[in-house]
């Protein structure tokens, strides 16, 4: 896209072979229909936008990078294959504000740790698949923030204390924390590991599964229930 030009696309298909690139104060606005990026979604820096509030889009890779911001208020956003990734840069932003779904292919990673995560709290859904890689910021609480959040590879989260909220109930198969409070309902799935740098609490919830537990300490004022015999959850 020129510096300074807009994209507005209300429905219809669009295919990129190459690069998608916002740049100079640009915004690419999906509304409707149906978008696939070849190869990257570069969002380049201040006053440029990926803003989605309906259709689909399907991207090979996207990268937000300083001053841009990617706006996903609503339908769906597909890093759709093997390898795939969806990252935010240091000054980047991400606005969840709506009700978007985000999903994830397998082996595919999504790396927002650099970056600022706002809104949430709504409608939004994340799904990752198997061996997939999601990376989030410091205070990030995937559980909390997404209304739908699951994921069959590595969640991590640095220098967080994550909240498995009361009325949540989920799937884990690896997740790496600072520390993991349970007042909902997790399964870590057979294999599974949770690795923590501080406590793992169970605060009224219920913890079943089998897998790995790796903390100082697993402080238990809820249920902890292996799966079914002989299922076995190592502390």
């Amino acid at each position: 896209m020129q510096s300074g030009s807009r994209y507005d696309q209300s429905g219809g298909t669009l295919n990129v072979t190459d690069d998608l690139v916002t740049q100079g104060g640009s915004p690419y606005v999906l509304g409707g229909g149906n978008a696939t990026i070849g190869d990257e979604l570069l969002v380049n820096g201040s006053g440029d936008v990926f803003r989605q509030t309906g259709g689909t889009a399907n991207v090979s890779k996207a990268r937000v990078f300083s001053g841009g911001r990617a706006e996903l208020a609503g339908r769906t956003l597909n890093v759709a294959k093997r390898l795939d990734r969806l990252d935010l840069s240091a000054g980047g932003t991400v606005d969840l504000s709506g009700s978007p779904t985000i999903n994830l292919a397998s082996f595919g990673v999504l790396d927002w740790s650099a970056g600022t995560v706002l809104g949430g709290g709504g409608g939004a859904t994340y799904s990752a698949s198997f061996q997939s890689e999601s990376y989030f910021p410091v205070g990030f609480q995937p559980y909390a923030t997404f209304q739908s959040f699951s994921s069959a590879g590595l969640v991590h989260s640095t220098g967080t204390r994550i909240l498995i909220p009361i009325t949540y109930s989920c799937r884990i198969q690896r997740l790496q924390v600072q520390g993991l409070d349970v007042s909902g309902d997790i399964t870590l799935d057979a294999g599974g590991e949770i690795t923590a740098t501080d406590s793992v609490r169970i605060l009224g919830g219920k913890f079943g599964g089998a897998g790995t537990i790796t903390a100082p300490s697993v402080v238990n004022s809820g249920t902890i229930a292996p799966g079914f015999s002989p299922g076995r959850l190592t502390l």
